[in-house]
């Protein structure tokens, strides 16, 4: 399994953890205003763009569903983050190289496309449920509940904080 498929698998593995341990106070707004379940609803529809776009071979991060039904309930999340998991493993595996394209810019009369690959993609959306998973923490530990020490932390970083440093990581680079 490419490590960049097998990186979202865990992630989202993570995120389905920490909806179950949050259920309770998924639609209670924290310290800043935004609720745990915006933050999953908001890193799935992500997942959903990327898959929604794949056939196409265009991807729309801006054309989000933004379903109030995932952000509200946990069962519902819950079992969106399972679909986006198996059709990952369904639809990523073999098209890791794919080139797809991904619309740029934030003005919604722009209509540029960046060419891109599906693991360019997949490195992205690991990014960016590993942004919201730190911040669900966040508002996790404000509620008491603990979602494990690896929850919202890059492999880097946990590298980092083992001694493995920057160094460890710069000899797994490829050669050019």
């Amino acid at each position: 399994m490419p490590d960049a498929l097998a990186l979202n698998l865990e992630l989202l593995g993570q995120t389905e953890t920490a909806i179950e341990l949050l259920a309770d106070g998924f639609s209670t707004p924290a310290a800043g205003g935004a609720t745990p379940g915006a933050h999953f609803r908001h890193l799935l529809d992500h997942y959903q763009c990327l898959l929604g776009g794949l056939e196409a071979g265009r991807v729309d991060y801006h054309e989000r569903q933004r379903d109030r039904g995932t952000e509200s309930n946990p069962a519902l999340a819950l079992a969106v983050c399972r679909a986006c998991r198996e059709e990952l493993l369904r639809a990523t595996g073999s098209r890791m190289e794919e080139v797809v394209h991904v619309r740029t810019g934030h003005d919604p009369a722009e209509r540029d496309w960046a060419a891109t690959t599906v693991k360019r993609e997949l490195a992205f959306c690991a990014s960016h449920t590993l942004h919201h998973l730190a911040i669900v923490k966040m508002m996790a530990r404000e509620r008491g509940v603990d979602l494990g020490e690896h929850v919202g932390v890059a492999r880097s970083t946990a590298d980092h904080r083992k001694g493995g440093g920057a160094e460890g990581q710069a000899a797994a680079l490829p050669e050019r």
